[in-house]
């Protein structure tokens, strides 16, 4: 594994979240700090996949293997974090300025409701529900629209309009973030 990439993969967003919210800058400093907790249980799966792959051994013996383990962490802070930035932005429809405690509060919720319901679903032991990329795509948007929806009352266009661009942002900001791990991870041969 480059050590280069790994180093700043997690110490770069760090800092700048860091610098971000000692600026006031809160919204965007959580971000880039969520972002480098995503990279770092990533790169640690990556890791571990590969340190699997060469002792070609059964990790765990029927116990729960720490790859298994840092992956479903992996999963459940990438929809959590998805599912909280979605959701804030918009709560006020972009306009950040504009974010309450109220706002925190609720974004937190949605995100932790939506994010434990995906998780449950991602270690069943049939995942056909999270099989694939539209698959996933449907249930993701569908559960976190009606996550959304049931936490709170929509800001915009009718009762549903809110929910269902949270849970397609959602879905967008992980397949964004899954996207630049694998290009990042190509570019730098991990």
């Amino acid at each position: 594994m480059n050590r280069v990439f790994t180093s700043n993969a997690t110490t770069i967003p760090t800092f700048f979240g860091i610098g971000m919210i000692g600026s006031g800058q809160y919204f965007l400093g959580v971000l880039a700090l969520a972002l480098g907790m995503i990279s770092l249980l990533k790169l640690i799966e990556h890791s571990l996949r590969d340190k699997n792959a060469q002792e070609k051994s059964a990790p765990g013996f029927g116990l729960v293997s720490a790859e298994k383990i840092v992956r479903t962490l992996s999963f459940y802070s990438q929809q959590m974090s998805s599912v909280f930035f979605a959701c804030m932005f918009w709560m006020v429809q972009g306009d950040l300025r504009l974010l309450t405690t109220e706002h925190w509060k609720v974004g937190f919720q949605t995100a932790l409701l939506g994010s434990t319901i995906l998780t449950l679903i991602e270690i069943s032991p049939s995942k056909f529900l999270l099989a694939g990329r539209l698959r996933e795509f449907v249930v993701t948007s569908l559960i976190i629209s009606m996550v959304d929806h049931f936490v709170h009352p929509s800001h915009f266009g009718g009762p549903y309009a809110e929910a269902v661009a949270t849970g397609l942002t959602a879905v967008g900001i992980n397949m964004s973030i899954d996207g630049l791990f694998e290009l990042f991870s190509y570019f730098f041969r991990l």
